[in-house]
């Protein structure tokens, strides 16, 4: 299954979870506004980071390699399409085990969506 160009969008903004470090409140900001304008449902969202974006960037949030600013958006979209081919084994218990690192940046980016739908 391949990818709409709004998900790729949305898989690209939300890979910015996964940088080595903590999200202004400009940053929370600007991540909702991209989000919404791509007029997905936050479920939408939910699933794309969960299934898409989280399994091919979990080991970033192990790495010391120092702040990056962002990821190789091919090389992104790549990794995603490759993934989503393969069979999804032990994804719910790392995502049990990691999604932490991201969901508390995630709920604000979320938040910050539905206010902007009012």
């Amino acid at each position: 299954m391949s990818l709409s160009d709004a998900e790729k969008s949305a898989c690209i903004c939300l890979s910015t979870l996964f940088l080595d470090n903590e999200m202004t409140s400009a940053e929370v900001d600007d991540m909702a506004q991209s989000l919404y304008r791509l007029r997905l449902p936050i479920t939408q969202l939910d699933d794309l980071l969960r299934n898409d974006v989280f399994p091919v960037l979990r080991t970033n949030l192990f790495s010391m390699a120092g702040v990056w600013g962002y990821f190789d958006e091919t090389e992104l979209i790549n990794r995603i399409t490759s993934h989503r081919r393969q069979p999804r084994i032990l994804e719910a218990k790392a995502w049990a085990g990691l999604a932490g690192l991201v969901t508390g940046d995630w709920a604000q980016v979320k938040e910050k969506m539905r206010q902007l739908k009012r």
